[in-house]
C-alpha cells in the first residue's frame, strides 16, 4: 500500500506492508528537524489507511498555515479569506485582531443572485469574486490582504482575485 503526498516541493513517499507497521523513528525525527514536521504515532488498532489519510492531512495543514502565519487582518485592512468546498465558495472579510467577520460572500448566501446555478467552478468564482467586492465596499472596505487559503494562485482562485480587483478591491 502506498500513497503520495505533495507539499511545496517535497513529494513524500509513505509505503506500509500489514506485516511491517513498526514506527520509523529515524523518518519521524528528520521530518521534524528538517522540515517542522510532525507526524502523528502510528496505532495498529486503527491501520495503515487511517495513519496514511491522518499525515496527509498534517501535511496539508503544514501549506495553509505557512502561508497563514505571514499574514493578519485589521479593521482598516481586513484579510479576505477565500474557502472552496467541491461545491460553494465562501468569502470572508476578517479582523484578526479583534476576531470579527466584518463582511462575508458565499454562494449559499441567500442574497446571493441565482444562488442555485453557482457551483465551486472559475466561472462562479468570477461572480462571487464580484459580489465578495461589492460587500466590502459597502462596509467600507477598500484595501484587503489576500489569504488563498493555501489553494495554489491559479483557476479559480486567480479568478476570483481578479474579479474583486476589477469591482474595486486593493490588494
Amino acid at each position: 500500500m502506498e500513497k503520495r503526498v505533495v507539499s511545496g516541493e517535497y513529494t513524500f513517499a509513505i509505503s506500509g506492508r500489514d506485516e511491517d507497521e513498526t514506527t520509523n523513528v529515524a523518518l519521524r525525527e528528520k521530518l521534524k528537524r528538517h522540515h517542522a514536521l510532525e507526524l502523528p504515532e502510528y496505532d495498529a488498532d486503527n491501520g495503515i489507511e487511517s495513519y496514511l489519510s491522518s499525515v496527509a492531512n498534517v501535511v496539508a495543514n503544514k501549506r495553509r498555515w505557512r502561508v497563514r502565519h505571514k499574514i493578519s487582518g485589521t479593521k482598516a485592512r481586513p484579510r479576505m479569506a477565500v474557502c472552496f468546498s467541491n461545491k460553494n465558495i465562501h468569502v470572508q472579510f476578517i479582523d484578526d485582531l479583534a476576531g470579527v467577520t466584518l463582511a462575508a460572500a458565499s454562494t449559499r448566501s441567500k442574497a446571493t443572485p441565482d444562488r442555485d446555478k453557482l457551483r465551486a467552478n472559475a466561472a462562479s468564482a468570477k461572480i462571487m469574486g464580484g459580489l465578495a467586492a461589492q460587500a466590502a465596499l459597502s462596509k467600507g472596505l477598500k484595501q484587503v490582504v489576500f489569504d488563498r487559503n493555501g489553494a495554489p494562485y491559479h483557476g479559480k482562485v486567480k479568478a476570483l482575485a481578479e474579479a474583486a480587483r476589477e469591482a474595486g478591491l486593493q490588494f
